[in-house]
């Protein structure tokens, strides 16, 4: 994420008449920030951000009109890639893997599903990545995944799974 939102990135609302100087910060207080998504109901937004130059990546959530982002996860490797359940759970990826290390073995990223002011969930298990979830109108998870190499000249073969919401049927 570093490299996709590098220091003084940041989420921001354009307002009419948009102009350049015609915009509500979002994220506000944060290092870098970006990876906006709007719930359906439009009244929270989450988002990646980081707290601290050398700190790990969290979602942050904030309200349209503004105000200081709260930080909704607490992951020690960072979270990332928010998607919101029918529930209003949040799902996410996590550990955030350093730069150019995604598909690489070691420490995979897992989905996690977490209820506002909840523990975290894990949803996946294993030794492939788990990452982008997207919510399908039936409520599984779709993600992106690829098992981990140890050789950088391999280039990983990627696919899209899906998992129920409670952790339950990995389907390729």
């Amino acid at each position: 994420l570093d490299q996709r939102y590098p220091a003084g990135s940041r989420v921001v609302i354009a307002l009419p008449p948009f102009r350049p100087g015609a915009v509500r910060v979002l994220s506000g207080g944060l290092v870098a920030a970006g990876g906006p998504l709007v719930c359906s109901s439009g009244q929270r937004i989450f988002f990646v951000g980081k707290a601290q130059a050398g700190g790990p990546w969290q979602i942050y959530e904030t309200k349209p009109g503004g105000g200081r982002p709260k930080a909704v996860t607490a992951m020690d490797a960072g979270a990332m890639d928010p998607a919101i359940l029918s529930n209003g759970d949040l799902v996410f990826s996590s550990p955030v893997p350093k730069v150019g290390a995604m598909w690489k073995a070691g420490k995979v990223p897992a989905l996690y599903a977490q209820a506002s002011g909840g523990q975290p969930r894990r949803l996946t298990f294993g030794s492939t990545a788990a990452v982008e979830p997207t919510v399908l109108g039936d409520g599984r998870i779709l993600f992106v995944s690829a098992r981990p190499s140890t050789d950088p000249a391999v280039t990983p073969n990627l696919g899209l799974l899906t998992v129920n919401n409670d952790g339950s049927e990995v389907t390729a």
